[in-house]
């Protein structure tokens, strides 16, 4: 997506069509904080959690090591006997975890 769009989108002007969904999309934000909710997102949930199936032949753990080291305020899970795919249980479960974190984050 450009610029354009993800501002038009995610920055107060979809709420021109959709106002009851930006309502909830947008619910959380404190009173003096930015209304770019890329921004707010960025900083609060997306920047959280690595994780890295131990035995992912496609994307290596050391890979997800490296942007560990870089990354630093992210959490990060090596999942034993995991690999690849989401759809394995131990990495479902990993999801699950991080994902009902994410739900509880106050924005």
């Amino acid at each position: 997506m450009s610029k354009w769009e993800l501002d038009w989108l995610h920055n107060d002007k979809a709420k021109m069509f959709y106002p009851d969904a930006w309502q909830v999309y947008s619910a959380g934000l404190k009173k003096n904080q930015t209304s770019n909710l890329i921004e707010v997102f960025y900083k609060k949930v997306f920047s959280k959690v690595i994780i890295q199936g131990r035995y992912d032949m496609i994307c290596p753990p050391i890979t997800a090591w490296k942007l560990h080291e870089t990354w630093t305020k992210a959490d990060f899970e090596m999942i034993e006997a995991s690999g690849h795919h989401s759809s394995e249980k131990n990495n479902i479960d990993v999801i699950i975890k991080y994902t009902n974190k994410m739900l509880r984050y106050k924005i």
